[in-house]
């Protein structure tokens, strides 16, 4: 059965936004049930042959980095944002344990010591996540001006699917 380009567009435009195939097959089920009817779904394997032979236009083609950098990159500001929240969470309890450690007694060096270290390297922690977020932004930015070649950025983005996706699972 010949299928419009748009549903295999959509097809592949899931799958470049890390969705599996199956679950690529779902929601194309479910977008084009009130269109096609039931009888004029694609089956799964029809969408897996779609998805691996990515017989499209170049616009397509065009997409897989961006796509993938664009999916990255909402990760990133959300863990951004975290990281804001945990930043403002951290000075509120470092402004009240100051507050804390002025009236408080250590009974040896030793716990003030603990009790120092222990925020600094809660705000190294925090320090370090932002440079690698930072990072990872710079690469994929990088990636996306310097690589011209369609063949290559369709290669290069199905390789860091992959890796997305693998990290994404941890």
């Amino acid at each position: 059965m010949a299928f419009e380009p748009g549903i295999k567009l959509r097809a592949i435009e899931l799958y470049l936004e890390l969705h599996s195939v199956s679950k690529v097959h779902e929601k194309i089920c479910k977008e084009y049930l009130p269109v096609l009817g039931e009888e004029g779904l694609p089956k799964e394997i029809t969408v897996r042959k779609w998805i691996e032979n990515n017989e499209l236009p170049e616009v397509v083609r065009n997409m897989e980095v961006e796509v993938i950098a664009k999916t990255r990159s909402r990760e990133i500001e959300a863990q951004v944002e975290k990281k804001e929240r945990d930043d403002r969470v951290l000075n509120r309890i470092i402004e009240k344990a100051s507050g804390e450690l002025e009236e408080m007694e250590f009974t040896s060096a030793e716990a003030a010591s603990k009790a120092a270290e222990s925020a600094i390297n809660t705000s190294r922690k925090i320090a370090n996540q932002t440079i690698n977020l930072q990072f990872i932004t710079d690469v994929l930015d990088a990636i996306k001006v310097t690589i011209t070649d369609e063949e290559m950025r369709r290669k290069l983005g199905i390789e860091l699917r992959k890796i997305f996706q693998k990290y994404s699972n941890e």
